[in-house]
C-alpha cells in the first residue's frame, strides 16, 4: 500500500498517450478537478480501495474516451450531480462497497452507453424517481446489499435494455404492480434474501424471456428456495396459474 493521500492539480499532466491508471490500495483521500487533466486517452481508471468521501463536480472532466470506472472500497458518502457530466462513453461505473445512501436521476447525467453499473453494498434507502432516465442503455444493474424497503412503479420505467437486475440481500417489503413492465428484455431477476410476504399477478406484468429468477425467502409462511429456468408468456391464464403456483402455501 502507498502513502499517497492526494494529488495537485496536473499531477498527470504531458501523458497525453496513457490508456489505463490503476490507483487501487493508496489513501487517496480527495480528488480535485483538473488532476487527471491531459489524460485524454484514458480508457480505464481504477480508485479502488482508497479513502475517498466525496466524489466533486467535474472531478473527470476530460476524460472522453473512459470506458471503464471503478470506485469500489471507498468512504464516498457523495456524489455531485454534474460528476460524470463528460463520461459519455463510459460503459461500466462501479461504486460497489461504499457509504452511499441515495442514488438520484441527475447524478448518472450524460452516462446514456452505460451498460453495467454497480451500486452493492452500500447504504442506498432511497432510490429517486426515474433514476434511470438517462442510462437508456443499461444491462446490467446490481444494488445488492442495501437497505432498500420498496420497489415503486415509476423507478424502472426508462430501463426498456436491462438484462440483469440484482436486488439481493436489500428489506424489500413491497414491490408496486407493474414495476418491472417495462424490462421487455429482462433475463435475470434477483431477490433473495428480502421480506417480500406475498406475490400478485401484476408483478411479473410483461415479463416473456425471464430465464432465471430467484426470490429465496419466505412466501406466504412458505420456505422458498429459488425458482430458476422460466421461460414462457406470461400474459396467458394457464402459465400464470403455473408459475405463481409455485409461491403457494400447501
Amino acid at each position: 500500500m502507498n502513502a499517497s493521500r492526494s494529488f495537485s492539480k496536473n499531477a498527470f499532466k504531458g501523458l497525453l498517450s496513457l490508456e489505463t491508471l490503476n490507483l487501487n490500495k493508496n489513501r487517496i483521500t480527495e480528488v480535485d478537478e483538473n488532476t487527471f487533466s491531459d489524460l485524454s486517452s484514458l480508457r480505464i481508471l481504477k480508485l479502488k480501495r482508497n479513502k475517498l468521501v466525496r466524489i466533486k463536480s467535474q472531478t473527470f472532466k476530460g476524460f472522453n474516451n473512459l470506458g471503464e470506472l471503478r470506485l469500489d472500497f471507498n468512504n464516498i458518502e457523495q456524489i455531485a450531480s454534474n460528476a460524470f457530466i463528460e463520461l459519455s462513453k463510459l460503459k461500466v461505473l462501479s461504486i460497489g462497497s461504499n457509504e452511499l445512501t441515495m442514488i438520484s436521476a441527475n447524478m448518472f447525467e450524460s452516462l446514456s452507453n452505460l451498460k453495467k453499473l454497480y451500486l452493492s453494498y452500500n447504504q442506498i434507502e432511497h432510490i429517486g424517481t426515474n433514476f434511470m432516465q438517462y442510462l437508456l442503455n443499461l444491462e446490467n444493474l446490481d444494488l445488492t446489499g442495501n437497505k432498500i424497503v420498496k420497489i415503486n412503479a415509476e423507478m424502472f420505467t426508462t430501463s426498456s435494455n436491462l438484462q440483469i437486475l440484482s436486488l439481493f440481500n436489500n428489506q424489500i417489503k413491497e414491490i408496486e404492480p407493474k414495476s418491472f413492465k417495462a424490462l421487455c428484455k429482462l433475463k435475470q431477476l434477483h431477490l433473495y434474501c428480502n421480506q417480500l410476504s406475498e406475490i400478485h399477478r401484476g408483478f411479473f406484468e410483461s415479463f416473456r424471456i425471464v430465464r432465471l429468477i430467484y426470490i429465496d425467502k419466505f412466501i406466504n409462511g412458505r420456505e422458498i428456495h429459488s425458482y430458476s429456468n422460466y421461460s414462457s408468456d406470461l400474459e396467458h391464464t394457464s402459465d400464470w396459474d403455473q408459475f405463481l403456483g409455485q409461491f403457494s402455501s400447501k
